[in-house]
């Protein structure tokens, strides 16, 4: 009889299992079917929000829609305008403190000039320039003809003389300049040097 009712013990719990386990399924199932459901239901309203499926809406459903999009329009804005003045003033922040840091190298500057004034001025070299002073010429006068355009004195062709002088200095004007130096001028005379 012991045997007897092992077995009947080991019968009744295998059919408990197999219930069990028969119940297990139909919970999860019900509980994926609800989570379709609700997946599906987030979706319309997602297209609702984007105003692509508005068909079965009605006139007071859709006021809503615009009066929920409505503030969530005044909230971007408004949370956009902060992000702006945010960047604004962070903005002016670095152009003080820009600002500051070129005042200070200024003073600096100001400083070492007052301080080196000779030695800035070497380390900057100085701009060179080219100055021309044209020189006055006189030539004799030519053949009564007009056929030679070379003149003649004192039996010698004359020769242009040109006194073309370059002179080095800095643009300030510090540098010394020269005087032009004056040419010994040829004067040729008809009655010294009759032309044949």
């Amino acid at each position: 009889m012991a045997h007897t009712l092992s077995r009947y013990k080991k019968c009744v719990a295998s059919k408990e299992t197999t219930v069990a386990v028969e119940k297990k399924p139909t919970v999860e199932r019900r509980e994926v079917v609800a989570l379709n459901n609700e997946i599906s239901e987030l979706k319309s309203r997602q297209l609702q929000l984007l105003g692509k499926d508005l068909t079965g809406m009605g006139l007071h459903e859709l006021r809503q829609l615009e009066h929920k999009l409505d503030a969530a329009l005044l909230a971007i804005k408004g949370r956009k305008e902060q992000l702006l003045l945010e960047q604004l003033e962070h903005s002016r922040k670095q152009e003080e403190l820009a600002q500051q840091e070129n005042e200070i190298l200024r003073r600096e500057i100001e400083e070492l000039r007052g301080l080196y004034p000779s030695a800035l001025s070497a380390v900057t070299p100085p701009t060179f320039y080219l100055e021309y002073h044209p020189t006055a010429q006189r030539t004799c006068s030519s053949s009564k003809d007009g056929a030679e355009s070379q003149t003649a004195c004192d039996g010698d062709l004359v020769e242009e003389v040109s006194d073309t002088t370059l002179q080095l200095a800095p643009p300030d004007g510090s540098g010394r300049k020269r005087k032009t130096p004056e040419l010994e001028t040829r004067s040729c005379n008809s009655e010294n040097n009759p032309l044949k």
